[in-house]
């Protein structure tokens, strides 16, 4: 199986974070489940979890990503 570039593991990565946050922007923290942001970016879980270990840890990410623009 073909390796992927650190950059394309990174926009996979971007890709996730920018789709949870816009769940999370329209539906609620905690109304968006790991399988609402899965189907939504259409991704695996597994792929999900390939970056993330749960819902927690994604929104902790974007908080990340706020703090530092």
């Amino acid at each position: 199986m073909p390796k992927l570039s650190e950059e394309k593991l990174q926009d996979r990565k971007d890709h996730i974070v920018h789709t949870a946050f816009d769940l999370f922007a329209l539906h609620g923290y905690s109304q968006v489940s790991v399988n609402d942001i899965v189907a939504a970016a259409k991704i695996s879980k597994g792929g999900f979890y390939t970056y993330f270990s749960s819902k927690q840890e994604i929104f902790y990410e974007i908080l990340d990503v706020a703090d530092s623009k």
